[in-house]
């Protein structure tokens, strides 16, 4: 019996561990070339320079505080819920929803890599 869970256990770790990583090549590699492609059509140098600065900070940062910020944008009174509220809808707690992490996961991953 406890031989088997610890064979589940890391049957699913390994599985998230993969499909993360399928998730991260799938999204950001794609993301990420077309966000260069469309700053380097951009003409205003100034415009292109603030972008790109934009960009790259979140790569200093550290991922714990990139968590952070996510707790606080997807929080149950996180601006996001604030969002949906103010429009009528009915808040939503990003946190347990299971499904949900994969792409907080390839969001974050995202943004964090943008630079």
């Amino acid at each position: 019996m406890f031989t088997s869970t610890i064979v589940t256990g890391n049957y699913v770790a390994f599985r998230n561990t993969i499909y993360i990583s399928l998730i991260r090549i799938g999204t950001n590699f794609p993301m990420i070339l077309i966000f260069t492609l469309l700053v380097n059509e951009i003409k205003c140098n100034k415009a292109k320079q603030a972008i790109q600065v934009i960009s790259y900070v979140p790569y200093f940062i550290s991922i714990v505080a990139v968590g952070g910020m996510l707790y606080n944008l997807l929080s149950y009174e996180g601006i996001i819920n604030q969002i949906i509220v103010k429009n009528g809808g009915k808040p939503v707690d990003w946190y347990s929803k299971a499904d949900a992490w994969w792409w907080i996961l390839a969001a974050s991953s995202l943004w964090k890599g943008m630079g």
